[in-house]
Parts: structure tokens; C-alpha cells; sequence
């Protein structure tokens, strides 16, 4: 995933191309559940677009594309600039307990 020029998250064409919301539907369709993998850094293992001060934003943009009481976005430290992975941790559950989630 990339950013836009407003810095919202959005999904990569090639790989999805009717997007992470239709992928996220026709999977529940199945009875399946979806995760999305992100990084509380600046950028995830593949480097793509991580979540670090995005925290809020991704939250609603993730909120959109799925349903967070069943689907949960992964979020590792491993390219977070934080040392403190608690409280990083913390920052991200607050960004989803104020969409009414969790």
C-alpha cells in the first residue's frame, strides 16, 4: 500500500484491483476472515507505507475496507522508531477503540 498526496492510505491497483473493500466482502462471503498486515513504523517488511504517525487515519481508512469486530490489522514493530513497543501498542488500540471498536 502507498499513500496518497493527502497521506491516506490506499491499495496497490496491480495486486488488488477492485480494491481491499471488495477482496474483504467477497472473502466474508465465504465465511472467511481477512487481516491486514501493517507496520507501527514507517514502513512495513516489504517496505510499503507503514502506519507511524498515519495512526488515526489508517485506523478509519481500515474501519472503510473492513469489518474490525472480526477482522484485525496486524500491526509489528519491527520498523517502528518507538522503543517503547507498549506504548506503541497503546496508540494504535486507541486509535480503533475511537471508532467504537475493540
Amino acid at each position: 500500500m502507498e499513500r496518497s498526496s493527502k497521506g491516506q492510505l490506499v491499495h496497490d491497483p496491480k495486486t488488488f484491483p477492485s480494491g481491499i473493500k471488495a477482496l474483504a466482502d467477497y472473502v466474508h462471503s465465504k465465511g472467511l476472515e481477512l487481516g491486514i498486515y501493517m507496520d507501527a513504523g514507517f514502513f512495513t517488511c516489504q517496505v510499503r507505507a507503514g502506519s507511524l504517525y498515519h495512526e488515526n487515519d489508517d485506523a478509519a481508512v481500515f474501519a472503510s475496507w473492513v469489518s474490525l469486530c472480526f477482522c484485525f490489522p496486524k500491526f509489528p514493530l519491527s520498523h517502528s522508531l518507538c522503543g517503547n513497543a507498549s506504548s506503541s501498542f497503546e496508540f494504535h488500540h486507541s486509535s480503533y477503540l475511537s471508532l467504537g471498536v475493540g
